[in-house]
């Protein structure tokens, strides 16, 4: 297995610091194809209620017996033989955990693709243990795999940006996007030290000075763009789900609720992300890394969902 260059560019010394922490063991024995290893992680019901569960993008597996079947077929949904998992950053706060990984898939024909994931997870038993891990991957790296993913947190009939539930730069960086827009980040980056661009897509990953990164963005504020120089709030909220904060990497999952103009003109739809926020030594932000379903939904084969088209443009939509 080569060193990726998510791992190179975001990974590090100190960047893991428990090894043998469960969320990393159920990755291992994933890649490993090792269900026993994997399900033992967990019990069939949560500690406080519940059922136990994975949930990937490609559909949710509930109970021991689901969660083996996860391990089972894992590959097949990526037409890959076997793989291997690059671990490249561990954040944990509360009985949370947040991990940034690479899977390198291996393929028949003896190539291999290296795609870098998420998981968010739920601990247990004194953080020793599961309740429930959420993977996440940006679908585009693989145009053959499902294409739509059910929201996976209780359904909201209101939007309200709780930003206070968030410190440091994260309520100001909220608040940006929402009311003024994406292209408006800059703002919030790091004047000192490196900027890095890039992450989850495919595509370059660039690491620019910060000076560089800001005449990069004045030129791009020149013209409004359609997917950045517009409020959020005028088509999607960002519903935040979970918080997993350790001062230095701020990891959110959040599903979005969709407005009437949404839907009417950008045909968005509610669909599960995670971020990762990561803070300079100044406080403002150096990375902001995503995983989303943003105008993906032409893609979606919807004889292929597990729910239909009507179904899906129910959800979390406030028009």
């Amino acid at each position: 297995m080569n060193k990726s260059r998510f791992a190179e560019v975001f990974g590090g010394e100190g960047r893991v610091s428990l090894p043998d922490a469960p969320e990393i063991r159920f990755i291992k024995a994933l890649a490993a194809g090792k269900e026993e290893e994997a399900a033992a992680l967990f019990d069939n019901e949560k500690q406080f209620g519940g059922t136990s569960a994975v949930d990937t993008p490609h559909g949710r597996y509930e109970g021991l017996d689901g969660i083996k079947e996860c391990v089972r077929t894992w590959y097949s949904f990526f037409k890959a033989e076997k793989g291997e998992v690059e671990v490249v950053t561990q954040t944990r706060g509360g009985c949370r955990s947040a991990l940034e990984f690479v899977f390198h898939f291996y393929f028949a024909d003896g190539s291999e693709k290296a795609v870098p994931m998420a998981l968010a997870a739920d601990l247990r038993d004194g953080l020793k243990r599961l309740d429930e891990v959420r993977t996440y991957m940006n679908v585009k790296w693989f145009p053959e795999y499902p294409q739509y993913r059910k929201p996976i947190f209780k359904e909201k009939k209101t939007h309200e940006l709780r930003t206070e539930m968030t410190s440091g730069v994260m309520p100001y960086y909220f608040d940006l996007v929402h009311n003024k827009g994406m292209d408006n980040i800059p703002d919030l980056m790091t004047r000192t030290g490196q900027v890095v661009h890039g992450g989850y897509e495919p595509g370059e990953i660039r690491v620019l000075d910060a000076e560089e990164m800001q005449k990069e963005a004045a030129e791009r504020r020149k013209e409004r763009n359609f997917f950045t120089g517009f409020p959020l709030k005028e088509f999607v909220g960002l519903q935040m789900e979970t918080i997993i904060d350790d001062g230095r990497i701020c990891c959110v999952e959040w599903e979005q609720v969709i407005t009437k103009r949404g839907r009417e003109e950008r045909h968005r739809l509610s669909e599960p992300g995670i971020s990762f926020y990561e803070r300079a030594e100044d406080g403002y932000l150096k990375s902001y890394r995503i995983i989303d379903y943003a105008y993906t939904e032409g893609n979606i084969d919807w004889d292929k969902a597990p729910i239909s088209r009507e179904e899906a443009e129910k959800i979390n939509y406030l028009g």
